[in-house]
């Protein structure tokens, strides 16, 4: 995908993130019809804003659906 490939999704402690990493998710059942795409800075989950945790919202975060983290090769 454009120099990008998929890393199998991590638990949640990230440990293996690293700066640059993209999330990409799939929408919540009850949200919708588009998912969400964020991106790491080091320190931070960044989409339109700074995010406080790796789920964007509170349907993100009630359904965690599923996600697939993208590194650049």
């Amino acid at each position: 995908m454009n120099g990008y490939r998929i890393i199998a999704k991590v638990s949640d402690d990230f440990q293996s993130i690293r700066k640059g990493d993209i999330a990409v998710m799939n929408p919540p059942e009850n949200g919708g019809k588009a998912g969400h795409i964020q991106a790491w800075d080091g320190s931070n989950w960044v989409s339109g804003f700074v995010q406080r945790a790796f789920w964007p919202g509170p349907a993100y975060r009630r359904e965690e659906p599923d996600y697939e983290i993208y590194r650049r090769l």
